[in-house]
């Protein structure tokens, strides 16, 4: 699968996603999309679109408070050594919050 890791964040009833690519991935949708698999094409307008084309279809029927509406792309895997997962290898939210606050503030932008 393209996602390794995802959290989700949600402001106002409105969901939003940061993902972590896996690379093996992410190299093939950027030759898909015509793309260098580099860090600064991962959230290209293209990238985006495919993500939430990929996401609305495992969305299925679910309400629109259960949708999510933008997506934040890295691959920057959460681990234990960057203090973004615990020894038991939960996500540590609240640091992967703080990690990403900038991108988070403009996924909901506009919103």
């Amino acid at each position: 699968p393209l996602r390794r890791q995802r959290q989700m964040c949600i402001r106002d009833r409105y969901l939003a996603a940061i993902i972590v690519f896996n690379p093996e991935e992410w190299e093939r949708l950027a030759a898909q999309l015509g793309l260098d698999a580099t860090d600064e094409n991962l959230n290209k307008k293209e990238v985006n679109e495919e993500v939430m084309r990929r996401i609305q279809v495992h969305m299925g029927r679910f309400p629109g408070y259960a949708r999510i509406y933008r997506t934040y792309h890295t691959l920057e895997a959460w681990t234990i050594g960057n203090d973004l997962m615990t020894p038991t290898l939960k996500l540590k939210r609240q640091p992967i919050m703080e990690k990403y606050a900038e991108q988070i503030k403009r996924l909901y932008e506009g919103h």
